[in-house]
């Protein structure tokens, strides 16, 4: 399933940040259903322990981010929106969903109603270019059934002036210099920056390998991490605890990706990230900047032996008596 296809690599950059949220939203997010006595608004939240990412996501939403008290725990922030903005931003991120936050797409805006308006920007838009090309107010009036003091408004823009506001369109900071290097469209590792800030750990290497970084992402959905392993070029793996079967635990499925790919994707994604995923990003890269690559310790390598053989015949011809 592919969501962000390279089809689309031509978005504006605005439109990117839709790609970032629905990664992130589908980490994160919860899409509720509204209270029988507001059937028109619907809830879409997002909450995290990182107050710049909520901060990023509130200003998508056009609100302000909340914080939780959690006492003994870190305090938790929230970003909420509800109402007709909500319903209009899930209805754009239902298609690069996963199957289970659809179905809550789904089930939140089954009972919404939208309000019986003759009128909206689209069509006061028609009106005006009509108006334009000779059409009388009168004309107007009677084709979208409403009186003429309203089409005069229209054309005063005193009403719907503009479209209705869409603050998730807005720019995001630029991809890392190894973009290129990866087999991605530029929507798609936006996309998947969102979701790894969620669900990814960025994990530095062993002391045994240290040019092999990791990165993994885990969650309950098998859809979802098949496309994170299909952008990592890695087959996906189930995990399930043992102490959870009879609990009842979701099984859990999981894209790694190790070496050189996984520090071209922490580059690539760094500047998109917030702090504290880049801050585990310097720690994972951090030993591969100071260990030279294996070509070139064995190319070190085989310079010195041939160093050392010459050193030692040119011993061995000029020392009396050199055991042989």
């Amino acid at each position: 399933m592919s969501r962000f296809g390279r089809a689309t690599a031509d978005l504006s950059p605005q439109a990117m940040t839709l790609a970032w949220l629905a990664g992130l939203l589908e980490a994160e997010g919860s899409f509720l259903r509204p209270a029988p006595s507001a059937p028109n608004a619907p809830i879409l939240v997002c909450r995290m322990t990182d107050a710049d990412v909520i901060q990023r996501t509130a200003d998508c939403f056009g609100v302000r981010p909340l914080a939780i008290d959690k006492g003994a725990y870190r305090t938790e922030y929230s970003a909420r929106v509800k109402g007709a903005p909500a319903v209009r931003l899930m209805r754009e991120l239902r298609p690069y969903m996963g199957a289970r936050r659809r179905a809550a797409i789904d089930r939140a805006l089954a009972a919404f109603t939208a309000p019986a308006r003759r009128l909206n920007f689209d069509l006061s838009q028609q009106i005006r270019a009509s108006r334009a090309e000779g059409a009388t107010i009168s004309s107007l009036a009677r084709a979208h059934a409403v009186s003429r003091p309203t089409i005069r408004a229209v054309l005063r823009t005193e009403i719907y002036p503009v479209p209705a506001p869409r603050p998730w369109l807005r720019p995001l900071p630029p991809l890392g210099a190894d973009r290129d290097r990866l087999h991605a469209s530029i929507a798609e590792l936006y996309w998947l920056a969102g979701w790894l800030e969620g669900e990814g750990s960025f994990l530095a290497p062993p002391p045994s390998d240290p040019r092999r970084p990791r990165i993994a992402g885990e969650a309950r959905d098998r859809d979802v991490v098949d496309e994170v392993a299909r952008l990592f070029g890695v087959s996906p793996t189930r995990r399930r605890d043992p102490r959870g079967i009879d609990k009842g635990w979701a099984v859990l499925y999981e894209a790694l990706v190790r070496g050189g790919r996984a520090a071209s994707f922490m580059r690539a994604l760094a500047p998109v990230l917030g702090t504290r995923r880049r801050a585990q990003i310097e720690r994972a890269l951090e030993p591969r900047k100071s260990t030279p690559p294996l070509d070139s310790m064995q190319q070190q390598g085989g310079e010195l032996a041939s160093t050392w053989s010459v050193s030692s015949r040119c011993s061995e011809s000029r020392t009396p008596g050199w055991p042989r």
